[in-house]
């Protein structure tokens, strides 16, 4: 039997947005969200007797804080265009039989979105062209304490580029073009993997009408 217990406690989240007039012509809106929650668990596993002896069981205890921000601006500026930027902090705190481990990991990312007009001549249905480039960036820290050692058993992270073009090319159908590169490194165990995909997809959708 497993007894477990879960808690999030304090949960609180803030937003915010501004249309600032006196920037009118160069900035269209502006607008941030923050939140800050903690999750306390624990749990409990009685061991089964052996031999006649009853041993004391498996007890845990795992605390994890979360502080995400994020920012947006929407620009007026080369016909209009839309930038954010987000980090995202998360602490571990683990007590179990034998030590206790105490991680760390930080998430970043931005993005920038922009429409493009298309020439009327392609007749197109929307004559838009939805970009986006957006990075991101993880890396994460784990080091295990027990008694007075400590020991670094986890530093590894990702960073990925990514870019992205669609539009409409019929009623039914989008075009899509997206390339991405990512690298995944591990620096404890001296590790490294690069990888770089580009994609191009033709999306259809039909409609079948009501089934009888």
């Amino acid at each position: 039997m497993l007894e477990a217990r879960s808690v999030t406690f304090p949960d609180v989240a803030l937003r915010w947005s501004f249309r600032p007039a006196l920037l009118s012509g160069l900035v269209s809106s502006v607008s941030a969200e923050a939140r800050a929650a903690i999750t306390r668990a624990s749990s409990f596993q009685p061991a089964m007797p052996s031999g006649g002896i009853t041993l004391s069981g498996v007890r845990t205890e795992l605390e994890t804080r979360q502080y995400p921000l994020r920012g947006t601006l929407v620009w007026d500026l080369f016909g209009g265009f839309t930038t954010s930027a987000g980090w995202l902090r998360t602490t571990r705190r683990e007590l179990r039989s034998g030590g206790t481990s105490e991680g760390e990991q930080n998430d970043v990312t931005g993005d920038i979105s922009k429409l493009f007009r298309l020439p009327e001549s392609w007749r197109l249905p929307s004559n838009v062209l939805r970009a986006f480039v957006g990075l991101q960036r993880i890396s994460t820290e784990t080091i295990f304490l027990a008694d007075t050692a400590a020991k670094r058993i986890a530093d590894n992270g990702r960073w990925a580029l990514n870019a992205r073009a669609e539009t409409d090319v019929a009623e039914n159908a989008s075009f899509s073009l997206s390339a991405s590169r990512t690298v995944t490194y591990d620096e404890v165990n001296d590790r490294r993997f690069t990888q770089f995909v580009l994609s191009a997809v033709l999306q259809l959708e039909f409609f079948a009408g009501e089934l009888k």
